[in-house]
C-alpha cells in the first residue's frame, strides 16, 4: 500500500549530486539542520540553521538554462526557522529568521531566484520569531513571537497576524498593520483550517485549553474564543479592541477545569494537522483520538488499536486516508483516520541505518510527508490503493476508493477542452448551442489534466516531444527512460488513451457515445433520483455546469422543478404557488423543493444550487424567491411566524450559507443588496448590524441610511446601528453634505449629549486629554465640514436639553 522511496525517484532535482554531497559531509558547518519542500523545490538549511540551499526539479530531458540564479543563503546572523510555501503555482516562498524578518522569493523556470524584498513581522522591539504560518484562504501571515527576557512561569509570548497580499511585488506594502490576538501565554502551536485558525498552547497551560480564530472579511468577521476540550466555546471576544490576555482568560474558567481535571479526552500528547483538509488529530494518552475542524469538536471519533502504544511515538502525521506515527522501535505504524485500524507497518530499519529522522513536508496543490535524517531524505509513496480493501472494513475500503476512482468531472473538462479545439468549435459556440460534455471519464483525473496542459506542444515543446517520444514506443517493451518511479506507467497509460480520444474526436472517428450532449439533458439526468451515482459524483457534476453554463443551467433548473421561466433578458417569471389552498400538495416539484430543503430526492442540495445561480445571474430576484419557498414551507409544516423565529433551519439561513462573496454576481450591486437582506432576515447573530457593514463597505449611502431607519425604535440596536453609520460617513468627507439631512434623521430620540459624545470616541481622540471633548468640538475651524456637522447636532442637543431641564 505505502513504502519509503527516496526522494530523487519521486523529485528529478536539476543538481541531484548536490544534495548527495550534502548528506555525506563531515564538517559542522555541512550537516543538515531542517528539511522543507514546496512544490518543484526543496529546501534544505545547514550549519545550524544560519545558511540555507534550494534544489528545484527539472523537466525529463530538459537541461538547466544558463544563467539561472539559485536560491543560496551562505551565511545568516539570524536562523532560519521556516520556510514557508502557498499551494499556487508561482506564488512567493516566504523565508522566516529567528530576529522576526520574513524574506520573501520568487521563482520562474527560465530566470530562477528572485528576492522581492523583506518584511518585519515582530511588533515588540528585541522579540524573537518562534512560529510562523501564512494562511493562504484568508490572507493573512500568523506568527508567535516572544520576549528576550522572559518572566519565570513563561508566559512571555504573544500570537500576532496581518493581512498579506501574495500578488504583490511590492513586498514592503503587501502586509497590514499588526494585529495582537493574544498575550502573555506559553508558547503556542498554530493549526489552520478553512472554519478557523486553531492556537493550542504548551505547558504550563491548563489541560484542554484552547482557542481559535475566526476571520471573515466578507462577513466582517474578527473574534478569538476561548475553548475547552470536550465542553466547546467558553468565552468569545471580539479582536477589533484590545488583545486578549491569556491568564485572564484562563482564570475565567477555573469552574470548569475543577469538573473536567480527572477526564481523559484533556490528556493530548500528540497533535497531527491533516495536509489537505486542515483536520486537526488530537491523540490523548488513553489512545483515543480526537478530531478538531474549526471549533467543531468531535471526541472520540476514533480508537486506536491497543498494540499502538501511543507512549512510544515521536512524530504524528495526517496524510490522505490514513494518521501515522512514527515509534521508538524504527517502525511508522499506519492507522486509518475514520476506524483507527491498524493498516500497515514500515520499519525504517532496512532503510535508515541512523535512529534520528524526523518527519518533514511538501507543501502544495498535491502535498506529501517524508522523512529525512543525516543520511538522506525519503518521500512516504502510495503503491497500490487496491490494497487498501484487504485492511479496511468493507464501508471504509469502499468509501476510500470512491475518493480515489475516477471522477469524471475533470476528466470531462479536459476532453471537452480537446473537442473544442481539434473540432474548431470555440466556447462561445458550444455554450450556445446547449452542448454540454462527452460522456467519458478517466482514473486520476486531476493528474490527467495537468499532463494534458502540460504536455501542450504551443507551451512545452519540449514536455510534448518527451510524451510523444514515450507514446510512440509504448509498445517496444522496453524500460521508459524517466527517472520518474513506476507509478508513471499507468499515468502515462491514461494519457495515451486521452491523446487517442483527441484524435478521435480531430478524425471525426468517436462514435456517436462520445458526442456531446445538451445541458438539458445532462441536468434531467442529475435529478432522476433513480440514477445509479453517488451524491459526491452528482454534486460535482452539477458543478461543472454551473460553471461552465450557468445560465443554461439555470433555465433548465427552473424548468424542471416548475419554479418558473428565465428570458432573455435574465429575468425570473416566477409561478404562482397555490398558498390560498387549505391544504398544498408537497409532492409539487416547487413546494418539495423548500419542505426537503437543504436535501431533495435526487441527492443534490438543489435549493442551494438554485440560490448561487440566481446569485449569481439575477441577485434581485433571490430575496423574492427564499421568501416564496419560505411561506410553501410555513404552510406544508404548519408553522407559525412566532415558531418559525424559534426554530433552527430557516431557508434564509441556507440560502445565506451557501452564497460566494458579492464579485461572484454579475450584478455586484444587487448581489450585495440581496445578501444584506437575507442577512436582516437570518437568525445569525448581530444579523442587521452585519448587513449595515456589508452596505457601508460597498459605499451603498442610501440603502445603508434606509436600513438604520427601518429599525429607528430608539432601542440599544437602533443605537448600535445608528453609530456604525455615523463613524463611516463621517470618515468620507466628500459625502457628508449630501447626507446630512438623512443622517440626523435615523439619530435616537432619546439619546442624550453625553451619549452623543460617546459616540464620537472612537473617531475623534481628544488631542488634549485635559480639555473635555465637547470643548474641542464646538472649537474646531468652521471649515472642518465633519466636526463641524457634530458641531452643530450637538449645538442642538445641548439647546434642546437646556430647555427640558435635563
Amino acid at each position: 500500500m505505502f513504502s519509503i522511496v527516496a526522494l530523487q525517484s519521486v523529485l528529478p532535482l536539476e543538481k541531484e549530486k548536490d544534495v548527495d554531497d550534502l548528506f555525506n559531509s563531515d564538517t559542522a558547518a555541512g550537516q543538515v539542520h531542517s528539511v522543507w519542500g514546496s512544490t518543484g523545490h526543496l529546501f534544505v538549511s545547514l550549519n545550524e540553521g544560519l545558511a540555507l540551499k534550494a534544489f528545484d526539479t527539472a523537466p525529463v530531458d530538459q537541461k538547466v538554462q544558463k544563467g539561472k540564479r539559485a536560491l543560496a543563503v551562505h551565511q545568516t546572523a539570524s536562523e532560519i526557522i521556516d520556510v514557508c510555501a502557498l499551494k499556487k503555482k508561482n506564488a512567493p516562498v516566504y523565508i522566516a529568521h529567528r530576529n522576526g524578518t520574513l524574506k520573501a522569493w520568487s521563482y520562474s523556470d527560465s530566470g530562477g531566484w528572485v528576492h522581492l524584498g523583506n518584511i518585519s513581522l515582530c511588533v515588540k522591539q528585541q522579540a524573537e520569531l518562534h512560529t510562523v504560518t501564512i494562511d493562504e484562504g484568508r490572507g493573512r501571515v500568523i506568527w508567535v513571537e516572544g520576549q528576550l527576557r522572559s518572566n519565570q512561569d513563561g508566559c512571555h509570548y504573544s500570537i500576532c497576524t496581518r493581512t498579506m497580499t501574495f500578488e504583490s511585488t511590492d513586498v514592503k506594502h503587501s502586509v497590514g498593520p499588526a494585529l495582537t490576538l493574544l498575550q502573555n501565554c506559553p508558547k503556542c502551536a498554530l493549526y489552520c483550517s478553512p472554519l478557523a485558525v486553531n492556537i493550542w498552547p504548551s505547558d504550563p497551560c491548563p489541560k484542554g485549553l484552547y482557542f481559535t480564530w475566526h476571520s471573515d472579511a466578507y462577513l466582517l468577521k474578527n473574534q478569538l474564543d476561548t475553548h475547552i476540550l470536550g465542553h466547546g466555546r467558553c468565552l468569545s471576544e471580539d479582536r477589533a479592541s484590545a488583545a486578549v490576555d491569556f491568564k485572564t482568560a484562563a482564570s475565567k474558567l477555573r469552574h470548569i477545569w475543577a469538573r473536567k481535571s480527572t477526564q481523559p479526552e484533556l490528556q493530548v500528547v500528540a497533535k497531527a494537522c491533516h495536509l489537505s483538509t486542515g483536520v486537526l488529530f488530537l491523540v490523548s494518552s488513553n489512545g483515543h483520538v480526537h478530531m478538531l475542524s474549526g471549533a467543531e469538536e468531535s471526541l472520540n471519533a476514533l480508537k486506536l488499536p491497543a498494540s499502538v502504544n501511543v507512549a512510544d511515538s515521536t512524530g504524528w502525521f495526517a496524510y490522505r486516508f490514513v494518521l501515522g506515527a512514527l515509534f521508538r522501535d524504527h517502525v511508522i505504524r499506519l492507522m486509518s483516520n475514520t476506524s483507527g485500524d491498524l493498516l500497515q507497518e514500515l520499519d525504517l530499519s532496512t532503510v535508515f541505518a541512523d535512529a534520528g529522522f524526523k518527519l518533514w513536508s511538501i507543501m502544495g496543490m498535491i502535498p506529501r510527508i517524508g522523512f529525512w535524517s543525516s543520511e538522506g531524505i525519503w518521500v512516504l509513496q502510495m503503491d497500490n490503493i487496491e490494497n487498501v480493501a484487504s485492511a479496511m472494513s468493507s464501508p471504509e475500503a469502499a468509501s476510500t476508493l470512491r475518493d480515489f476512482s475516477e471522477d469524471r468531472l475533470a476528466a470531462r473538462t479536459a476532453l471537452q477542452g480537446a473537442y473544442e479545439a481539434y473540432s474548431g468549435r470555440s466556447n462561445d459556440e458550444g455554450r450556445g448551442k446547449g452542448v454540454a460534455v462527452p460522456q467519458q471519464g478517466f482514473q486520476n483525473p486531476g493528474l490527467m489534466v495537468s499532463v494534458l496542459q502540460g504536455a501542450d506542444a504551443t507551451h512545452k515543446p519540449q514536455a510534448s516531444q518527451a510524451l510523444q517520444s514515450l507514446y510512440e514506443r509504448r509498445d517496444d517493451g522496453a524500460e521508459q527512460e524517466t527517472r520518474l518511479n513506476d507509478t508513471i506507467g499507468p499515468l502515462l497509460q491514461q494519457y495515451w488513451a486521452l491523446h487517442r480520444e483527441k484524435l478521435g474526436v480531430w478524425d471525426a472517428s468517436s462514435d456517436e457515445a462520445q458526442k456531446p450532449f445538451t445541458i438539458q439533458e445532462a441536468v434531467l439526468k442529475l435529478l432522476d433520483s433513480s440514477l445509479t451515482l453517488s451524491a459526491n459524483r452528482k454534486r460535482s457534476q452539477m458543478t461543472y455546469l454551473s460553471l461552465n453554463a450557468p445560465v443554461a443551467t439555470l433555465a433548465c433548473l427552473l424548468d424542471a422543478l416548475n419554479i418558473g421561466k428565465l428570458d432573455d433578458n435574465g429575468h425570473i417569471e416566477f409561478h404562482a404557488i397555490p398558498l390560498d389552498e387549505e391544504e398544498l400538495d408537497p409532492s409539487l416539484p416547487p413546494v418539495s423543493l423548500a419542505v426537503k430543503a437543504p436535501e431533495s430526492e435526487s441527492g443534490l442540495p438543489l435549493f442551494e444550487i438554485v440560490c448561487r445561480l440566481m446569485f449569481r445571474e439575477c441577485p434581485t430576484q433571490l430575496v423574492e424567491f427564499v421568501n416564496m419557498c419560505q411561506q410553501a414551507r410555513d404552510k406544508v409544516l404548519d408553522v407559525s411566524a412566532f415558531s418559525r423565529k424559534k426554530s433552527t433551519v430557516q431557508l434564509c439561513d441556507i440560502a445565506l450559507g451557501s452564497l460566494p462573496g458579492p464579485d461572484h454576481s454579475r450584478n455586484q450591486e444587487g448581489a450585495v443588496l440581496a445578501t444584506a437582506k437575507l442577512m436582516q432576515l437570518s437568525a445569525m447573530s448581530h444579523g442587521s448590524l452585519n448587513a449595515l457593514k456589508l452596505l457601508l463597505k460597498h459605499k451603498l449611502w442610501c440603502e445603508a441610511i434606509c436600513l438604520v431607519q427601518e429599525k429607528a425604535d430608539n432601542t440599544q440596536t437602533h443605537s448600535e446601528l445608528f453609530h456604525v453609520l455615523l463613524m463611516s460617513i463621517l470618515q468620507d468627507r466628500e459625502i457628508v453634505p449630501e447626507y446630512y439631512e438623512r443622517l440626523w434623521a435615523c439619530l435616537p430620540q432619546k439619546i442624550s449629549s453625553l451619549e452623543f459624545l460617546k459616540l464620537l470616541t472612537t473617531h475623534h481622540q481628544p488631542s488634549n486629554p485635559r480639555i473635555h471633548l465637547c470643548q474641542q468640538v464646538l472649537c474646531r475651524p468652521q471649515d472642518d465640514l465633519q466636526i463641524g456637522m457634530v458641531r452643530d447636532q450637538l449645538i442642538s442637543l445641548l439647546g434642546r436639553e437646556k430647555v427640558t431641564g435635563q
